[in-house]
């Protein structure tokens, strides 16, 4: 029985090291449930400048490492499909993969990603768990409602960067055509929609929190390279599958008692946003007949742009793009600003009301988003 845990990695000397470790005891916990246990510990690095592969090496382990410095394009997904192309080749039963910037990750992660694969009952698994409310905004106004609503697979976290593969899904995605976007940041999206589409066995399992790196400083570039791993799906795969009743999307807790520091770069992304919205909306088509709609709704003192907005350019998105082989690959683009602006002034609200608010207000706009849907 052979298991892969990847850690790909760009500029993550800091922190490489402690995930290294617990992935190491968490194989030792493996080992105790599947006596014949096989395993590596492979580091896909896209070519770091701060030692991170260095690091990664210096740390003692009991179970094999090895460090690969992934030649091509610098981007996750190209760690990812170069990990995956690996565990093919070594015949592994199952890849997990993980963050390198982790901070909360403990050894039962890995029996827990690990352990549905490696005893025949999954061919993917996802994590559910308690996040920041100051992050994940590209899960909770996008990923989520896509891949719950729009393709009825029931999953809370469908770009964590916390999976277990089995190899039934590694060589689906081996084999498949991809976007361009799925080498970036897009790779957590592609995985997830890849198994959903193929009709795969999927496990959830609960895992106690996520604590890593603020990314709000990626907002921009992570968000339109997700959303155009969704268009290619989209125009490929348009079929709406069984549409998922909002009401029982659980949109989970948040992790209590974190500080929203990027509060002021925040507004000033909503400024930036808010300004590129009209031409947007007249340089789109899917849009264009809620210029009116959409107005000047979202400017004021605070940040206003509402669930029911996001709905509405959410569902007109999701319908143009839906089987359209005319769509352009870099369509997420045109999503950015309405996003972001939705996303900041959550941030805001959270911050204001408290995070059962924030729960409260995700959970109603899974319910606008599906409303949308299902009237256009």
């Amino acid at each position: 029985m052979k298991l892969i845990v990847g850690i790909p990695s760009l500029n993550e000397s800091d922190s490489i090291g402690s995930v290294t470790r617990i992935v190491d005891e968490g194989l030792t916990l493996c080992s105790s449930l599947f006596a014949s246990l096989q395993a590596q510990i492979v580091n896909v690095d896209g070519n770091s400048s701060d030692g991170t592969v260095g690091a990664f090496l210096s740390v003692e382990t009991r179970w094999n490492k090895k460090a690969i410095a992934v030649p091509g394009n610098v981007g996750k997904g190209n760690n990812i499909f170069y990990l995956l192309r690996l565990s093919e080749a070594l015949t592994a039963d199952a890849v997990i993969t993980l963050d390198a910037d982790l901070k909360s990750v403990t050894p039962d992660w890995i029996v827990k990603l690990a352990y549905p694969i490696l005893s025949g009952e999954a061919d993917y698994v996802v994590p559910e768990y308690r996040r920041s409310p100051f992050e994940g905004s590209t899960t909770n106004h996008f990923a989520w409602p896509l891949v719950s609503i729009v393709y009825g697979g029931p999953i809370r976290q469908p770009i964590a960067g916390e999976f277990g593969l089995g190899r039934a899904l590694v060589q689906r995605i081996c084999k498949s055509p991809r976007p361009d976007a799925s080498l970036f940041y897009g790779i957590d999206l592609f995985i997830t929609l890849t198994a959903v589409t193929g009709k795969l066995r999927i496990t959830r399992v609960a895992l106690p929190r996520k604590l890593h790196k603020p990314s709000f400083h990626k907002l921009e570039l992570m968000f339109p390279q997700i959303a155009d791993v969704a268009a290619w799906f989209l125009v490929r795969w348009p079929e709406k599958g069984e549409l998922q009743d909002a009401s029982v999307q659980d949109p989970g807790d948040f992790e209590p008692g974190i500080d929203y520091l990027h509060k002021q770069a925040a507004l000033d992304l909503y400024a930036r946003s808010s300004q590129r919205v009209i031409d947007t909306i007249d340089t789109t088509d899917w849009l264009q007949r809620y210029r009116d709609e959409i107005g000047s709704r979202y400017l004021g003192e605070r940040p206003s742009f509402t669930s029911e907005l996001w709905a509405m350019v959410f569902a007109s998105w999701v319908t143009y793009v839906r089987g359209n082989t005319s769509v352009k690959s870099n369509c997420g683009s045109a999503l950015l600003p309405f996003f972001a602006m939705r996303a900041v002034t959550l941030w805001y609200d959270i911050s204001q009301r408290g995070e059962a608010f924030g729960r409260l207000e995700l959970e109603n706009q899974m319910g606008l988003i599906q409303s949308k849907l299902c009237a256009m």
